[in-house]
């Protein structure tokens, strides 16, 4: 049987985006390629590439994803690239991964981010098909806390789904990819479509504005998900799926649990202006037995302990073949439209 890793009290202590890390406390010291052993990729995706990276000096294991320069340079993709680096240097959430620090060269835009240990909520949920009430609703709470930091800084976040929550080793979550996250004023709306297609909510694919209450439409989308192991309006065809999402109410099962459903009914109005709010979300009954003080402070005992073996332990991340050589994809004369890197 594996051992299970037990963090110390100041591991404990780091874990909350409050504190620094030994790579942060290295005062003025500008990160580059060449302090980092590049260790194995974690995960991948159209433009970056999440790799492992021991910080040579503090002997301190982080997360590096790499951004290609040749995707960021259009007008679209650096806004959403920029809006990712300067809402993660603003957030101090510990439901929130820390940014510990940015760099460039000619291919790659870097992002150094704390190594979250537990891996994904959704290879956990494949794990287990599905959850219970009693485990969802723990998720469900740290999301709602999370959401309710973001939406107080004018933040909304616009891209839920299980591959993008992680376990810290404690079991608490850490929410990552800040790429569609965006700043928004009152009364202020965003039309972008983006995000996961069995995650939209009917004003994003109507592109009629959006605002806040776009991402308690997704809480309820990850409730119903996490309870049945799969999205309610899922269909092959993205084109239906959004047919569903804009005409369909949620079917459930029969013996669902009943304080669950009328949650998800109530996050899953399709007028935006109607669904149920912050306030009225914690006071549900889905929620009756939480107490928000020892969520927001962690203090909630987790209902899912990822299993780690050591500080450098990987295993809870999957395997990805890895790139032979990186190219050179931005010319040396292309004028520098990242200089805050």
């Amino acid at each position: 049987m594996r051992r299970v890793y037990s963090p110390s009290p100041r591991e404990r202590l780091q874990s909350g985006n409050t504190e620094a890390s030994e790579l942060q406390k290295e005062n003025g010291t500008k990160l580059s390629l060449d302090q980092f052993q590049i260790l194995r990729t974690i995960g991948t995706g159209s433009y970056a590439r999440v790799r492992l990276g021991l910080h040579l000096s503090t002997n301190e294991l982080v997360v590096i994803k790499m951004i290609k320069k040749s995707f960021a340079a259009t007008e679209k993709h650096l806004r959403h690239v920029k809006n990712e680096r300067q809402i993660l240097q603003q957030l101090r959430c510990p439901f929130v991964v820390k940014l510990l620090g940015t760099f460039q060269d000619a291919t790659y835009l870097y992002m150094v981010l704390e190594f979250v240990q537990g891996g994904e909520l959704y290879r956990a949920l494949k794990l287990e098909r599905f959850f219970t009430v009693d485990k969802t609703r723990f998720f469900a709470a740290e999301i709602t806390s999370t959401f309710s930091h973001l939406h107080t800084r004018s933040i909304i976040y616009r891209d839920l789904k299980p591959e993008n929550i992680l376990f810290t080793a404690e079991g608490h979550i850490k929410l990552v990819d800040f790429g569609f996250a965006k700043h928004l004023k009152d009364g202020e709306f965003a039309y972008t479509m983006c995000g996961t297609p069995d995650y939209l909510a009917p004003e994003m694919i109507r592109q009629t504005g959006h605002e806040f209450s776009l991402d308690w439409w997704t809480l309820g989308i990850l409730i119903f998900e996490l309870q049945t192991g799969k999205t309610p309006f899922y269909h092959d065809n993205p084109y239906a799926m959004y047919d569903k999402i804009l005409q369909e109410n949620v079917q459930f099962a029969e013996d669902f649990d009943g304080e669950s459903k009328d949650l998800i009914e109530k996050l899953l109005i399709k007028d935006y202006r109607e669904r149920i709010k912050l306030n009225d979300i914690k006071r549900h009954g889905f929620f009756k037995n939480i107490n928000w003080r020892h969520v927001e402070k962690l203090t909630l005992p987790p209902v899912y302990i990822p299993c780690i073996t050591s500080k450098i332990d990987s295993s809870n991340f999957g395997r990805y073949e890895e790139e032979k050589q990186n190219e050179l994809l931005v010319p040396e004369d292309v004028p520098d439209l990242f200089p805050e890197f």
